[in-house]
């Protein structure tokens, strides 16, 4: 399979392995599963072929919780305790006390996966001289890529997609070649 013959399939599952390395680079890799068949990665180039890979043991499915992601906001639940009574907690010398935290708040945010399952591909996107993978637009106006390597801590290693053209040239700006004129 090259990169011409992704338009027109069904992204059925995305996988991703990732890999975090404490105050170093986190690395992932990322996984399509087209049709319900094929495994391909995210092309380079226009003419790249031989898409098709074998899915990771490791790699975990991103279709596989779409439900709403919560925020936790907590507290101290001693703040008008005594110093000594704080410092004890925190040195974990006052072990009848196991609830230090309270919940003071749960918000969700949506988790826009959802709108990347069964999603037609209808274009590929490349930078010229960009060293990285690809893009791949969806007939929703998603456009989905991988980063491969970034600082740990980011969340940037992955899986990234913006939610329309006019997102996607926010950050990268108009200097891009589709596989598809006209699209």
């Amino acid at each position: 399979m090259n990169t011409k013959d992704l338009i027109g399939n069904i992204i059925t599952n995305i996988f991703v392995w990732s890999e975090l390395e404490f105050g170093g680079l986190d690395t992932a890799s990322v996984f399509i599963e087209l049709n319900h068949r094929d495994i391909i990665r995210i092309p380079w180039g226009m003419d790249d072929e031989d898409l098709q890979c074998d899915l990771n043991i490791k790699a975990e499915s991103l279709f596989e919780d779409l439900s709403d992601i919560p925020i936790v906001h907590i507290a101290p639940n001693n703040r008008n305790s005594s110093f000594i009574k704080q410092l004890q907690n925190f040195l974990g010398l006052n072990l009848r006390s196991n609830n230090k935290f309270k919940i003071t708040k749960t918000k969700y945010i949506e988790n826009k996966v959802k709108y990347l399952r069964n999603q037609k591909i209808v274009n590929f996107i490349m930078f010229v001289d960009f060293e990285s993978r690809g893009f791949l637009e969806l007939e929703n106006g998603y456009i989905i890529t991988e980063t491969m390597v970034a600082p740990h801590g980011t969340g940037m290693a992955g899986l990234n997609f913006y939610t329309s053209i006019s997102h996607f040239e926010e950050y990268y700006g108009t200097d891009y070649k589709r596989l598809i004129a006209n699209n």
